[in-house]
């Protein structure tokens, strides 16, 4: 199935959604296309969203492989720096870079080079590319949250921007779908947050949030060592059932939008099946089916494409 979905985004490619000649873009001197290697970074670092990009409507591909493959080189950068100053300036680096895209200079960099022509060839809002930059910013110094209020803040700011975005260049102006699209980066969030935990904690890395903790009286030590009791398989209980709430909100309002915006949303369904997949171990978030991949997923995902 993936296979079918890379053939369908080759024949975009080969009609020139984006041609290089029009933006006078320089060739990357590598073997592989600036579109390649934003496709391979994808399936590699963020597999879900690369299996639902590829599922747009064809002229949105190329531009959700640029974004996503831009919120990757973000989203990497405080798993890859030992020192909050590098961080920093690997993130003011970025906001350097978006700032001389939208004034028309490319840098030499494969994902610069693709999401330029995305900027180039759209009114994209500068707005919400710098809102994925800052999130990520924010957290830098510490992965622990005070509370799921702040959870949700943080996926709302790290995960519906890219939403908004495709949105806006699938040109759909609508207060419904910008709210669908909120509940979805704050589901998408949530989500993570329980996928992470185990490999957080291999890192001694606590990211579930201390209100959480107090309330079902569970230690971070408890957490680090990946223990499971009743206590706290009901505290990730609680936080599924969250990500399931906004999930629900998502279903209910995309009823009423076009099938393009319900296109652009089809993440829900692998939110949709995570949380599904973590009732069924009895949200035991170490457990070995939770740290394979769905490999029924890209059939899930295409078959409900065929019915929006």
């Amino acid at each position: 199935m993936v296979s079918f979905l890379l053939r369908n985004v080759n024949f975009v490619k080969a009609k020139s959604l984006y041609k290089s000649e029009s933006f006078n873009i320089r060739r990357v001197n590598t073997k592989t296309s600036s579109l390649d290697y934003c496709l391979n970074l994808v399936n590699k670092c963020d597999y879900e969203n690369f299996l639902c990009t590829l599922l747009l409507p064809n002229h949105l591909i190329s531009a959700g492989i640029a974004l996503r493959a831009f919120n990757v080189e973000i989203a990497k950068v405080q798993d890859h720096v030992s020192e909050n100053v590098i961080g920093l300036m690997r993130f003011q680096f970025w906001d350097d870079t978006i700032d001389k895209m939208f004034a028309g200079k490319i840098p030499e960099h494969p994902v610069c080079i693709e999401l330029s022509k995305v900027i180039g060839n759209s009114n994209l809002s500068k707005l919400y590319l710098k809102r994925l930059i800052d999130a990520r910013r924010n957290q830098l110094s510490s992965f622990r949250f005070s509370s799921m209020k702040k959870v949700e803040e943080y996926a709302d700011l790290a995960n519906s921007p890219i939403y908004l975005l495709l949105l806006e260049l699938a040109d759909i102006k609508k207060v419904d779908a910008d709210h669908a699209a909120s509940h979805l980066g704050r589901a998408q969030g949530i989500a993570n947050l329980l996928r992470s935990t185990m490999y957080n904690s291999q890192k001694n890395i606590v990211s579930i949030p201390e209100d959480m903790l107090v309330k079902y009286k569970v230690s971070e030590e408890d957490i680090l060592r990946n223990k499971m009791d009743t206590n706290i398989k009901d505290m990730f209980f609680d936080i599924a059932t969250e990500a399931h709430l906004h999930i629900e909100s998502v279903e209910k309002i995309q009823k009423d939008l076009d099938k393009a915006c319900r296109r652009i949303l089809l993440p829900s369904v692998a939110v949709k099946s995570y949380l599904k997949r973590l009732e069924s171990v009895d949200f035991n978030v170490y457990h070995p089916k939770l740290q394979r991949k769905n490999e029924l997923l890209s059939l899930r995902l295409y078959w409900r494409k065929l019915f929006l």
